[in-house]
């Protein structure tokens, strides 16, 4: 099913996510991913050395803090609480489950999932 987001949502969605940024952590999300057709990742932060940090959403509401740097993760644990999706959040599926999601593809145009906001679930 495919659900339209919220105008303010897409707003700070695309404000928020430069149109070089999107691409740059498509790969990485992916990764943290790992396969995960029910979950979602949320973009958290830019680390020292141009790493970057993700939360990762699970379908039974578990989260995980995935950290990639290098071309692979770094690190991996799970957080009990604290850190639940904001509506304006910037996530990324393997699915397209939004009419309004961005397509994130790799430097060779493959596609590599879909950039949306945590409300865009299967």
């Amino acid at each position: 099913m495919q659900r339209a987001a919220p105008a303010l949502a897409i707003a700070v969605l695309a404000a928020s996510t430069g149109a070089q940024e999107l691409p740059r952590w498509g790969a990485p999300a992916r990764d943290c991913l790992g396969g995960d057709g029910q979950g979602f990742v949320t973009f958290q932060a830019v680390l020292a050395g141009g790493a970057g940090r993700f939360h990762v959403h699970r379908a039974d509401g578990s989260i995980e803090v995935c950290d990639w740097r290098d071309g692979r993760i770094s690190r991996r644990r799970v957080e009990a609480e604290g850190l639940r999706p904001q509506p304006d959040e910037r996530a990324f599926f393997l699915d397209r489950h939004c009419a309004d999601a961005r397509q994130a593809t790799d430097g060779e145009g493959r596609i590599l999932g879909w950039f949306a906001y945590p409300a865009c679930r299967p």
